[in-house]
Order: C-alpha cells, then structure tokens, then sequence
C-alpha cells in the first residue's frame, strides 16, 4: 500500500505549488528592479512539448484525470527551467542553482526511496555527474557528491535484492505502435497523458501470456520515449525529439570548442545520463523535473560565459511594466487555480488512502465513509469509483447473509447495492477505454444474477466489453465462460474457454474449466484430455489438494459409471488474483 505522505501525487503537487511561487516571486522582483529577459534554444520545444500534452489530455477519454497527470509534471519541469534560466544570471547564481539542485535532489531521493527504489536510483543517477562535476569547487559539493553517490550505491544494492518489475522493451514498442494504428487522433496526440495503461491492453502482444508478468496491468511502458509516443502520440514525441536534437548539438559543440570546464562536463554528463537512462527505463516524476533543472543550468553557464549561439538577451521580452504586471497576474491566476484543483485532488487521496488502511483493518462503515469524502472532492477518479462500488457491494453481502433481516436493512442492502451499480458504471463512463472498469462492472452484475432480472446479460455484455477492450487477456475470457457456465450454457462456455486456452496453454484453470463444459456436453474423451493438461500443470507436489482433485477427476472418467460432474471452480492453488498494477514507475506491485 502506497504511503500517502510519499505518494507522486502530494510530491508532484508540492514542487509544482513551490515552482509556481518561486515564478511568482521573480516576477514580483523583476517589477521592483531592471532585468532583462533572456531567450534560449530549449523555449520552443519546451513550450511545444508542454502544449501538446495538455491538448492530448483535452481530446483524452477522462479529461479531468488527464489534466492532473502528466501535465502538471511538464508544466512544472518547464517553469522551473524557466525560472533558473531567467533567474541566474553569474558564476555565483550558477553555483547557488547547482548547490540546490543537488540539495533538493538528493531530499526527493530519499522520499522516492520509500515507494519507488527505481525512481530514487534514477534521480541519483542523473545527479551524481553534476555533483562530480563541481566536486573540486568547495567543500559544500564535496558533501553532496559523497551523499549522492551513498545515495546511488544504496538503492542500486536495494534493486539488486529486489528486482522490479519492467514491461519487457517489445511489448513496449508493440503497444505504442498500436497507438499509431488509432483513428483520427491517435497518431497524433496517444491515448492521453496517464493513460498508457488503457493502451497496454489494447495493443499488447499476446507472447506475454508465457512469462510470469502475463496478469500485470502496466501503467508505464518500457522507457520514456515509448510511454511519449502512446501518451501524447507522435506531436509530443516530436516535441522532446526536437528538445534533444537541440541538446546534443549545443552539447557537442561545446565540447569540441575545447573550452569546456569541469563544471561544464558534469552538467553534460547529467543531462546525458538522462537522455540514455530514458532510453532503456521509465521517467519518474522527480527524474523529468531533476532533467529540467539541469538544463537551465546548461544555458546558465553559457549565458556566464557569454555564448549568444544558444541563449541570449531580449530587451523587448515583458520589457514594460505593464508587461511585466500583466505576466503576474496570469501566473497569480493559473498558480491559484491550478493550486485549489490539485489541492482537491491531494485531499481526495489522502480520505482514499485513509479508507484502504480502514478496509485492511476490516473497518466497513469508516471505509465506507472515507470513499465518500474522497469522490465527493474528485468524482472524475475511475479508480475511486471503482474501489467504491465494491466496498458497497462488500458491505451489502455482508449484511444480506445475516439472518432475520428487518425492513429497514433490507432497504439498505438494496440501497448498497444500487450504489454498487452507479458506481461501477460511473467509473466506465469517466474510462470507457478501461478494461479493469468493465470488469469490475461484469463483476457487480455476476454476483446480481440470481437476484435481479437482466443481470446476466448485463454481466456478460460487461465482461464482453472487457474483452474487447483486453483481447489477449485469457483471464478475462475464463471470467466470460464462467458467466455462460453459471447460466448452462455450455455450448458457449466451451467455446469461450477454449479461447483462454489458445491464449495461455499454460493456463490450469482454463484447461480445468474447459473439461468441466466439455463434460456437460458429453465429449468425455476431450474433457480426460484438458484435465490431464491442467494436472500436468499443477502435479508438481503429487499430494497438493488441487492434484488429487483433479486425479479424481480423471479416474472418474474412466470409471464404466460417469462422475458426478463438477462445477467449474478455479483451482485453489492454481488460483490467479485479479491483475496487479505497476505503479510509475517503480516496478512495485500495488493493490
């Protein structure tokens, strides 16, 4: 379970509010005393970059959840890099920018230590060259080189204990081609910032189901440059892809001029472990931001050192001071507004998280209570939505199987149950590309087939949506065929059970399931057949309760009498969870 006090949401939210003041502070200062603004090679893809991933999140399926995704953490990176751009203007400015950014870095390390090992060796890793870089320079970087460098050895050590779990780099690649194949905006503008995870299931390759990771949900892709062409399509690619065209040409320049320091080297060292680590690994939050910080601090140095290739003076940019004072207030009002949404959104979180701890501690009623207060500050959270209408329907199970009920809790196990439904279809409304809602729904209905009419087909339409949505899933199909089997029809049972087979012939349970439809279609020849699958399968320890069931079950069949046929079931120890999530992106496997 995610701590709320480290969680990305809160950490992403405090830098941009402290980014966003620190802009509003220069701007006030720059009213106050002459300065001159400055223009550099990086303001037009950063801008371009930024605009991209807000218009994706706009044309995205959950516009609200878009927007407080990945483009508060662009929009942050970018401010910043404006700030200290525009802000440091010496050697000593450089020096002051490098000393906090290694300060600052090293403190989100250690934050992103306790929910991210990855992030945190990531943030360390693009750090560790600056600090290097300005190790000569007092005795303040002699301390934070050491620091960081106990900060990159100790979560490496830790990853090398507990290895996370990474979408394999072809499965990336897959599923962001496959958001190329989308109509008309796809190809342009992704999914949607925060979305990969609806892309993952759509376009992943079916030979993930023979590697352990085939039941994981992945919200992150491979690397950056993969989750940038699913998220926000080939226009936001492009945009980054100009950003590190522009980069590397400044960069080599520079070094080929010969006039290069220490210092210098460091900062492109860093911005060049960057650039490769998101090559090969997903980009945390804090990573993106570290990036951009690093960056100024490139053009800092060339503004100190008086190159005008890549950065240069503007005496007509906000050159008035009705300019100026005008830039304030727009920056006043998008921080505040930006600040009261997001803060909303921290605040929802933290009742959410607050109710998880509740349900873990079996308290009903104060989970109950908790994912009220956290959908009534942020409705547009399918994932909100969704725990709730479990939680309803958990707590209307609970109630029902009491004996001697009155009418007033009859009336609330009807009430709980009406709110599992809405909830349950809010959440696909807010995600209709979102297969984990539709299964949640098909969920709610299953369990209302015996008590309200047109359930079924309102759960088998769910979980067919599901499917579409998930089509190498073969859990999803076992899920399918189990609602056709729970009805007899096992014509179509069979038929679906047998696509979870084809899609993991590995499977127990789908082997499993599989004869029990093929039983009740009398074809025992084929039913001994998926049952001595499912027993190759789980027969490892001879004397496990789901060997000797399924033994039976097999001698059964070539006993001259036929078995009692038996219900299709998961096999205990064979049982598969309901996916996990891959949280961004620290490999973690969340609830």
């Amino acid at each position: 379970m995610i701590n709320f006090w480290t969680s990305d949401l809160l950490r992403q939210t405090v830098l941009f509010v402290i980014v966003g003041l620190g802009m509003l502070v220069f701007l006030v200062r720059s009213l106050r005393q002459k300065t001159v603004f400055v223009r550099t090679i990086f303001d037009a893809p950063l801008v371009l970059f930024v605009t991209v991933s807000l218009i994706s999140a706009i044309f995205s399926t959950n516009r609200p959840a878009a927007l407080a995704a990945d483009p508060v953490v662009y929009a942050t990176a970018a401010v910043l890099f404006s700030l200290i751009v525009q802000a440091a203007s010496s050697g000593r400015h450089l020096v002051i920018a490098s000393r906090l950014t290694l300060l600052f870095g090293l403190v989100l390390t250690g934050v992103s230590a306790i929910s991210s090992m990855l992030s945190a060796a990531i943030l360390a890793a693009l750090l560790f060259p600056l600090a290097l870089g300005f190790f000569r320079r007092d005795w303040t970087f002699k301390i934070l080189t050491v620091a960081t460098l106990g900060a990159l050895g100790a979560s490496l050590y830790e990853l090398y204990k507990n290895r996370p779990v990474l979408l394999p780099i072809d499965a990336g690649w897959k599923t962001a081609t496959g958001v190329l194949s989308q109509t008309p905006l796809g190809p342009l503008l992704g999914v949607g910032p925060g979305n990969f995870v609806d892309a993952f299931t759509a376009y992943k390759p079916a030979s993930l189901n023979s590697l352990p990771i085939w039941n994981l949900r992945f919200t992150v892709s491979s690397n950056f440059y993969f989750y940038l062409l699913s998220t926000v399509g080939l226009l936001g690619l492009g945009a980054f892809l100009l950003l590190v065209f522009k980069l590397v040409r400044a960069a080599n320049r520079r070094l080929s001029s010969g006039v290069t320091g220490s210092q210098e080297k460091g900062i492109i060292a860093s911005l060049a472990a960057a650039l490769i680590l998101f090559l090969f690994l997903p980009a945390p939050a804090v990573a993106i931001i570290a990036f951009a910080a690093i960056l100024a601090l490139f053009i800092v140095n060339l503004r100190v050192s008086g190159n005008a290739t890549f950065v240069s003076d503007d005496p007509r940019l906000l050159s008035s001071i009705g300019q100026k004072q005008f830039a304030l207030v727009i920056a006043l009002v998008i921080l505040a507004a930006s600040t009261f949404f997001l803060g909303k959104d921290v605040l929802a979180d933290y009742y959410f998280q607050q109710s998880l701890v509740a349900a873990a501690a079996n308290a009903g009623t104060q989970t109950y209570n908790l994912q009220i207060k956290a959908i009534q500050l942020n409705p547009d959270n399918d994932a909100y939505q969704l725990t709730y209408s479990q939680t309803n329907l958990a707590l209307a199970n609970a109630l029902a199987s009491q004996p001697n009920l009155s009418d007033e809790q009859k009336q609330t196990v009807l009430t709980l149950v009406q709110q599992s439904i809405q909830a349950g279809r809010n959440g696909v409304t807010l995600a209709p590309n979102r297969a984990a809602d539709w299964e949640n729904l098909a969920l709610i209905y299953r369990n209302l087939i015996n008590f309200a009419q047109g359930a079924d087909q309102f759960a088998i339409a769910s979980e067919n949506q599901a499917v579409s949505l998930d089509p190498t899933n073969p859990r999803l199909r076992l899920d399918l065929g189990g609602i056709y089997f729970l009805l007899k029809d096992y014509q179509s049972a069979g038929q679906i059970f047998a696509q979870a087979v084809n899609l993991k012939d590995d499977y127990a349970n789908a082997h499993y399931n599989l004869a029990q439809a093929e039983k009740e279609l009398k074809l025992t020849d084929q039913a001994k057949i998926q049952l001595k699958q499912a027993a190759n399968l789980i027969c490892a320890d001879p004397n496990s309760a789901d060997c000797q069931k399924v033994t039976a079950e097999i001698t059964g069949l070539n006993a001259p009498a036929p078995a009692p046929v038996a219900t299709p079931s998961a096999l205990s120890n064979a049982k598969t969870e309901p996916p996990a999530v891959i949280a961004s992106p620290s490999g973690q496997i969340q609830p």
